[in-house]
């Protein structure tokens, strides 16, 4: 998987940072290759970039939901310490 959690830079403050290592390099790529082709290269090209960007996203999502679910966790903790 391109993602990780680099060592100890992981958790700051209940915040989790993720590097992305091969993905937004290949993405970059792809681009650089998608200007520069021929115009017979450019729909082969588009389509990889296409997977690499919906891997890319598929990612963010996971990470927001994992976000915000442990954000409501938190605030359900508080309301029931309140109560």
């Amino acid at each position: 998987m391109p993602y990780r959690i680099p060592p100890n830079r992981g958790v700051r403050e209940g915040l989790i940072t993720v590097e992305i290592d091969g993905l937004d390099e290949r993405i970059r790529e792809l681009c650089a290759r998608a200007a520069a082709a021929e115009e017979s290269e450019v729909e082969a090209i588009f389509a990889e970039l296409q997977a690499a960007l919906q891997e890319h996203l598929q990612f963010v999502r996971r990470m927001t939901a994992l976000t915000l679910n442990r954000g409501s966790k938190k605030r359900g903790s508080s309301s029931s310490k309140a109560a």
